[in-house]
């Protein structure tokens, strides 16, 4: 109980926010802890709090399977999810049932844990085939809701195979009628799936034959407030003229040239039901979010974390006519000074972690200080870290959900 004391207090410095559904202050209440949890609130707990104040109180074998576990969940709660990540998430819980079983014993090896599997398959076919994408669900208790729909649909095939009295079927059917949709339920998506696919295909795609221009269409819209008609500060400018360079490589002699003078400045993005924040807004917990870069030696990638300053629009005025991107400007995160403290919560090898280690500095502020929306992964809360008695570092837990879910 005086270790959930401690975490219990750990949580309470923890910030989220106000799309993330809080936990009481519980998990040092009742006789073994934990009281009353609702699904909801241990989705949240694992995803988001376990590793970061759990993982100093667990030995290596409790780290393995805490490890294991989030990362599966954290490919299972995204709108999308192909085929290499259903098939990783598989292989998690499984090693996680390993792991449990070489330790504690195969009497640990609850029916939860068996049933977390064939659950999985059976979702991934689901998912894959895109039934499930159709279900009305309110985005936050996606699974005990998912799992009412299974059982109410099994429950329809049973009586659709029985042998009734003529009539009695139809006067009964109303019984299991499903209630019309309030509340949360139905603010369900209205995004087609079609284009938050199209949209994925950009973020994931980083190659010398792709190249994201900020042009390109999104699954969502700039939200107010907004500031019109900016004059850009002669800073940006100078950044703006620098990254329009490397992105049309040359095309134009004189860049500069189709530069439009002003910017439409806004304080927040959605993207599907996500809605990305910035320093400008009252969203600022939202502003942390992680994007992909191309390494320019051996032209792999690279995922940074950084802070949104604020989204805007910029128009260049090209001979073949207008074009308007959709961007943000962001200050980066420095790296952690050694991989063994950035990667501290690794589980598999010494850069597999759903929980990363960074400083508190930023990089100096330039042309890659630019970032068009759709390289945006996904938003990550930040939590205060101290290694040792000198150097402050932040947390990094990532919130892999992908237009809230």
């Amino acid at each position: 109980m005086e270790q959930l004391c401690v975490a219990q207090n750990r949580m309470n410095n923890i910030v989220l926010s106000s799309d993330i559904s809080r936990i009481p202050s519980k998990i040092a209440i009742g006789e073994d802890g934990f009281s009353k949890q609702t699904a909801d609130q241990w989705k949240t707990f694992i995803m988001i709090y376990a590793t970061t104040i759990l993982w100093d109180m667990l030995n290596v074998s409790g780290r393995k399977i805490l490890g294991h576990f989030v990362r599966a969940c954290n490919l299972l709660v995204s709108r999308i999810v192909n085929k290499d990540e259903l098939k990783e998430a598989y292989e998690r819980l499984k090693d996680m049932a390993r792991i449990i079983e070489s330790t504690y014993g195969p009497e640990f090896i609850t029916s939860n844990i068996h049933l977390a599997l064939i659950f999985l398959i059976a979702v991934g076919i689901m998912r894959l085939n895109g039934y499930i994408g159709s279900y009305p669900n309110s985005n936050r208790q996606i699974e005990p809701e998912l799992m009412k729909i299974f059982l109410k649909n099994a429950l329809v095939d049973y009586h659709l195979t029985r042998n009734w009295t003529p009539g009695l079927l139809d006067n009964t059917l109303h019984l299991i009628k499903p209630k019309k949709a309030v509340g949360s339920l139905a603010l369900t998506s209205t995004i087609d799936n079609k284009e938050l696919k199209y949209f994925l295909s950009h973020r994931h795609q980083i190659s010398v034959a792709f190249k994201i221009y900020g042009t390109e269409p999104i699954p969502g819209r700039m939200l107010s407030p907004s500031y019109m008609g900016v004059i850009m500060p002669l800073e940006l400018k100078k950044i703006l003229y620098e990254w329009y360079k490397i992105l049309y490589k040359g095309k134009y002699k004189n860049i500069e040239e189709f530069m439009y003078p002003v910017i439409n400045q806004h304080t927040k993005l959605q993207i599907g039901d996500e809605i990305f924040g910035s320093m400008i807004s009252s969203y600022k917990n939202n502003s942390i979010i992680l994007a992909k870069w191309k390494a320019k030696e051996d032209k792999t990638s690279d995922i940074y974390l950084g802070e949104v300053q604020y989204y805007f629009e910029h128009t260049l005025r090209l001979p073949q006519g207008p074009k308007t991107q959709l961007l943000a400007y962001i200050r980066w995160y420095k790296c952690a000074s050694s991989s063994a403290t950035q990667f501290k919560y690794s589980f598999m090898n010494s850069k597999v972690s759903n929980t990363e280690i960074w400083k508190t500095e930023h990089y100096k502020e330039g042309y890659d200080s630019i970032l068009p929306v759709h390289r945006i992964l996904c938003r990550a809360i930040k939590i205060k870290y101290h290694v040792g008695n000198s150097e402050n570092y932040i947390s990094i837990v990532p919130l892999n959900r992908r237009f809230n879910f």
